[in-house]
């Protein structure tokens, strides 16, 4: 049996690395895309936390989580994120998978699913988008701002209560002086750069061409990315499917249980035993 933990870092020829983390000894392999919190901490640095939200995930799934190489040079483009992935996927020898791309992270889910359909199996969405609209440059140009300025405190905060829906973030509102003791990220150009990446962001024109399954889950209270855009996106790939739940925003993967069944019984569909 394989081990059901393991964490690594891939070394590119022009100096980058990409850490990665293996969890899970489970029959249904998937490659996990994180989203812009991978700009503050790192696959690395995240480990534990990243094998506690999995915990459930241990016997019934095979992941892989990988992080966007390190550094991320400025103006460098989620085709270019892509091409890093789809390297890493062949050079760690994983399988065709099914790949979970998350918020920030779906984009390049995108390039990946229409430049080889032989190594994604089935495409989620979750929480994610193709292109900007007026409120979510808005909101990418806040957290630009206050990361510029090392305003983390205010980030951080902002980050939260733009994720968790209304009645969470007022539940976590106490806890908001406590996030001026939570360090800065050890490389705050990373954070940056990641988020520069997205600003002229418009896949429109590739999602016709993703073959695979695809399932694009979400929340219809998403202060982040709308659930106009999450439509928009299902409406443009030909083979997917759409699950927005009502009064859930931008952390249903986390916040909602339907969100690991429904996601697991679509890798089911699709996936078999090794």
């Amino acid at each position: 049996m394989k081990s059901g933990f393991g964490r690594g870092t891939l070394r590119f020829g022009d100096g980058a690395r990409m850490d990665w983390l293996r969890l899970g000894c489970g029959p249904l392999s998937v490659v996990v895309v994180p989203g812009a919190g991978d700009g503050l901490w790192t696959v690395a640095q995240s480990a534990m936390q990243l094998a506690w939200r999995y915990r459930h995930r241990f016997w019934s799934h095979h992941i892989l989580i990988l992080g966007r190489r390190e550094p991320i040079p400025s103006g460098f483009g989620v085709d270019e994120h892509a091409s890093d992935y789809l390297r890493a996927v062949e050079r760690l020898g994983w399988r065709p998978s099914i790949w979970e791309c998350i918020s920030a992270g779906g984009p390049i889910g995108q390039y990946v699913a229409r430049w080889r359909p032989d190594v994604v199996r089935g495409l989620i969405l979750a929480s994610t988008t193709h292109r900007l609209d007026a409120q979510l440059r808005s909101v990418l140009e806040t957290w630009r701002n206050l990361a510029h300025g090392q305003h983390w405190a205010e980030l951080y905060w902002s980050m939260a209560a733009l994720n968790h829906r209304p009645a969470a973030a007022d539940r976590y509102r106490p806890l908001r002086p406590l996030l001026r003791f939570i360090p800065p990220p050890r490389s705050p150009q990373r954070f940056l750069s990641l988020l520069d990446g997205l600003a002229k962001l418009d896949n429109r024109a590739i999602l016709p061409d993703i073959t695979c399954s695809t399932l694009i889950i979400g929340g219809e209270q998403d202060c982040i990315i709308s659930a106009d855009l999450q439509r928009e996106m299902a409406g443009l790939i030909p083979n997917s499917r759409l699950v927005l739940y009502a009064e859930y925003g931008h952390a249903t993967p986390v916040e909602h249980p339907g969100y690991e069944v429904v996601t697991r019984r679509f890798m089911e569909e699709i996936d078999r035993p090794w």
